[in-house]
């Protein structure tokens, strides 16, 4: 007798990159695994932020590459992990292949991997290397975007733009034991003066300056009763510390929180206030009011969209050098950050005092 049973087909979607970037294709994933819930969903990211995506439903696997190679190697390194990359496509032998990256070198790898769909962006060569290719408008959001690449397969229906975190039991074990140590008021206001960085390049242009962050935590300790979190990796614990100017109000988090432990403790928090970043988009996904802090880069394209009452502060229409961010790249800036430093202190606080009004959370 001949077996029917059906066999499950194989999608493969392609991201290495940062944080941010992984958490804004949340939406797609979901999206295309309940469009297509009997394909099997293998998700190649690169080893940097391979937490970023851990327990998420939509993804059968997970297999991590190394980026750094990518982004950082020579051209031998570059070249062996590219075939290493093309070898391990070809071994799930997919129907369809998804690559989330601009640059035409990924949609490269795609062509040489021989599967017959290949979707991407139409950015370098128009998409020459793929079969089905798609235009990223500078007046889209980073989310719109990717769901239009995953719309380019007939019978894909979008679900929403909300970003996702898939926390364990244990992660909501240590961060409600990780409040129950915390002193001080429990209206807590959240920041992040670092982030902005990651395997590829470290991004100081698109960070506020610390000076900014100090100003504005003097302004919370002074003028309200609040609490304020300074989260981050271990890697922003210089920025952090600088902060530090009340130990009773003012806690360090850097280093202590995983990805999902961060998405929980801003959870509990009142307001997020950061830069153009990572953290910005778990403050997103954390569906919390974010306030975003933009400069070199255009904000439509990545503003905090997932709370009502998020919004983001850009200076840069009175400049004619911002947004100076293409195509992966900042040029040299010949002016001291001055779009992020058009963005004041006290412009910040009051948008804070406003939300917290809004949204019946005032202080004292």
């Amino acid at each position: 007798m001949k077996d029917v049973r059906k066999v499950s087909k194989t999608t493969i979607m392609l991201k290495t990159g940062g944080l941010g970037d992984l958490l804004m294709l949340t939406p797609s994933i979901r999206a295309y695994k309940k469009s297509f819930p009997d394909e099997k969903i293998v998700f190649l990211i690169g080893k940097s932020n391979e937490q970023t995506l851990q327990n998420n439903p939509y993804i059968n696997q997970i297999i991590p590459v190394d980026d750094s190679a990518f982004f950082k190697g020579g051209f031998l390194r570059k070249l062996l992990s590219s075939l290493r990359l093309i070898q391990i496509i070809k071994n799930y032998k997919p129907q369809h292949l998804f690559i989330f990256h601009r640059d035409w070198r990924w949609n490269l790898v795609a062509f040489l991997s021989r599967i017959r769909q290949r979707y991407g962006f139409k950015r370098d060569f128009k998409g020459k290397f793929l079969t089905e290719s798609v235009e990223a408008s500078i007046e889209e959001h980073e989310i719109q975007k990717y769901l239009n690449v995953c719309a380019l397969r007939p019978g894909f229906t979008p679900d929403g733009v909300e970003m996702e975190i898939f926390p364990s039991i244990g992660d909501q074990t240590f961060v409600e034991e990780l409040f129950s140590d915390l002193t001080g008021n429990k209206k807590y206001i959240a920041m992040s003066p670092g982030g902005a960085a990651n395997i590829k390049e470290e991004m100081d242009i698109r960070r506020w300056p610390l000076n900014y962050y100090k100003m504005l935590v003097r302004f919370i300790l002074n003028k309200t009763d609040g609490s304020i979190l300074l989260i981050g990796a271990e890697s922003d614990n210089s920025f952090n510390e600088e902060l530090l100017v009340d130990q009773q109000r003012v806690f360090n988090l850097a280093g202590k929180t995983t990805i999902a432990q961060t998405y929980l403790t801003l959870q509990r928090c009142r307001v997020f206030i950061t830069h153009d970043s990572g953290p910005m988009h778990i403050g997103a996904a954390a569906q919390i009011p974010v306030i975003g802090l933009f400069g070199p880069t255009y904000p439509v394209e990545k503003y905090p969209l997932t709370h009502p009452l998020s919004l983001y502060i850009w200076e840069g229409s009175k400049l004619t050098c911002s947004p100076c961010y293409k195509d992966g790249n900042f040029p040299e800036c010949p002016y001291d950050k001055k779009c992020m430093r058009l963005i004041s202190p006290e412009e910040v606080f009051e948008r804070l005092l406003k939300i917290c009004e809004v949204s019946n959370h005032t202080f004292s």
